[in-house]
């Protein structure tokens, strides 16, 4: 099957809506909450050759930012005390019934990897249908997810220091600052516009989301499902706070509002407060799946980097879907910057799966050089290589 690549036009348009009708809504059409493609998307599709104009495969493209930790990238003069890297979160990864199972969507996938490449950005994101299949493209698990399942009766009756107000989805003014503020302390965070905030906080019928703040201006909010009844399990779809003394307001006034649920439902980082400080028995806690990242262009990611060490030290990579981010690579760093440029030999030697994990930092590069799945031949260089690349906790509260 002879196969032809491209972003979308107006006439796919329902052809590609009949894929991800019939891939993820049953059949139905797409519900209001889901935009073709809106501000800060593109969509790509596989053609058939031999009929042209039929549509066989598409997916999503969200262009988001990824921030490093408390520094990001891109060059924005106006945050230079930080690092965020760009981001295409891919998603509705649609192939027709008729065709699946020929290497379509994989194939629709690869050429969409080179396309991203090719315009600079830095690393990819999505949410697994199968973490195997995604595994084999270059994408890896990356950081955690913590979901906490606690009955009402053991939520810790904590006292509501700061004042709560509940807002509007056109109040999301509001929470900007209190995001941002949590956002840089997690790799993998992405930077909001409009649009990004629409899509956690506009209604999605049949749970319309409710959001409360606390603190003036805010300091942590919640956003939740409308549960229609008592004495069910009530969903935080968004948690986010500033301080140790916001989130303890946060989780009291949680336990004033699901006085009369049956148990509350939210999740947190790795290094979330609850289950060092709060953690009861009867509280069920399990580690979800966490978005997939990939690296996409190695020595852009890996030059946008910054930081107040200074080193040297070489890689090498072995990437199937972009052999041009192979290598070898020498990195040389300090404060000035990160200069990444084609060298001769390496010391270190990753597959894309682990170079992306070394690079957000959940599993550090320690951890996976302890291990053994970054191979090493110099301890200097494993040194030099961990300056730079140093742990973080890796967290994503995008939808897509």
């Amino acid at each position: 099957m002879q196969l032809a690549f491209r972003r979308y036009e107006s006439d796919d348009q329902p052809q590609v809506e009949e894929i991800w009708s019939l891939s993820f809504f049953g059949g139905s059409p797409l519900p209001d909450f889901v935009p073709f493609c809106a501000d800060g998307q593109s969509v790509f599709v596989a053609e058939d050759v031999a009929e042209p104009g039929r549509i066989l495969a598409a997916y999503k493209l969200h262009h988001l930012t990824a921030w490093r930790g408390s520094s990001y990238v891109d060059g924005a003069d106006d945050d230079r005390d930080g690092v965020y890297l760009t981001n295409d979160g891919v998603g509705l990864v649609g192939v027709r019934p008729e065709v699946r199972q020929t290497g379509v969507g994989g194939k629709l996938l690869r050429w969409g990897l080179a396309e991203m490449r090719g315009r600079g950005t830095h690393f990819s994101s999505l949410y697994a249908f199968s973490e195997a299949y995604y595994r084999r493209l270059g994408w890896e698990s990356t950081g955690t997810r913590v979901q906490i399942f606690c009955p009402n009766k053991r939520m810790p009756r904590l006292k509501v220091n700061l004042p709560v107000r509940q807002l509007t989805a056109d109040q999301w003014p509001l929470l900007e600052a209190a995001y941002d503020r949590f956002a840089r302390r997690y790799c993998g965070m992405s930077r909001r516009s409009q649009v990004r905030w629409d899509r956690v906080l506009r209604p999605k019928d049949p749970n319309d989301p409710v959001i409360y703040a606390l603190g003036d201006p805010v300091e942590s909010y919640v956003v939740l499902n409308a549960n229609r009844a008592g004495w069910n399990d009530q969903t935080i779809v968004e948690f986010v706070w500033t301080s140790v003394e916001s989130y303890r307001s946060a989780l009291g006034f949680l336990a004033n509002l699901g006085i009369n649920q049956r148990s509350l439902v939210w999740q947190e980082p790795s290094d979330g407060p609850f289950r060092y400080t709060h953690h009861d028995k009867t509280v069920e806690q399990h580690l979800i799946p966490p978005p997939q990242f990939r690296i996409v262009d190695v020595p852009g990611a890996i030059g946008a980097l910054r930081t107040n060490a200074s080193g040297e030290f070489r890689f090498q990579l072995s990437d199937e879907q972009l052999p041009e981010n192979d290598g070898p690579w020498r990195v040389a760093f300090s404060p000035a910057g990160v200069n990444v440029t084609p060298c001769d030999e390496a010391d270190l030697h990753f597959s894309v799966q682990t170079l992306t994990q070394a690079v957000l930092g959940e599993p550090s590069l320690a951890t996976l050089v302890a291990r053994g799945y970054v191979r090493s031949h110099s301890e200097s260089a494993t040194a030099a290589a961990t300056a730079l690349l140093t742990e973080q906790r890796v967290y994503c509260l995008e939808i897509f």
